[in-house]
Order: C-alpha cells, then structure tokens, then sequence
C-alpha cells in the first residue's frame, strides 16, 4: 500500500516539466490538481513542507510554457 505513497513534486517517478510539455502541446488550458492522499513515510507530519516545495516546483516548471 506504500507503493503510491505521495511525495513533493519533483521527488517521485512523474515527469512533471514532460507532463507539461504534452499538455501545452495539446492546448491544454484548464486546471490541474496535485494531490498528496497519503504522503510517503518521511513525509508523514511534514505536509506544509511538502507542499512548499511542491508549489516551487510547479512555478519552476510553468515558467517554461
């Protein structure tokens, strides 16, 4: 059950600056949610970390589109 344990953006197997890439290609223009339902075990009790650094990233990765 801990194989899709939720991690900060950037530190899990998703291509997230890929993922973008084909969205932009596709004239994607809608909205997109990132979830963490249940954060790995070194994040347990660190979620405002998590998501620090998850919305860094993504502000990282939409400066390219």
């Amino acid at each position: 059950h801990r194989f899709f344990s939720g991690v900060p953006v950037g530190w899990g197997i998703v291509d997230n600056n890929k993922l973008a890439g084909f969205l932009s290609k596709a004239g994607y223009t809608g909205f997109l949610a990132v979830e963490i339902d249940q954060p790995a075990p070194q994040w347990e009790e660190l979620e405002d970390e998590a998501v620090a650094i998850s919305v860094h990233a993504l502000r990282k990765i939409a400066e390219n589109f």
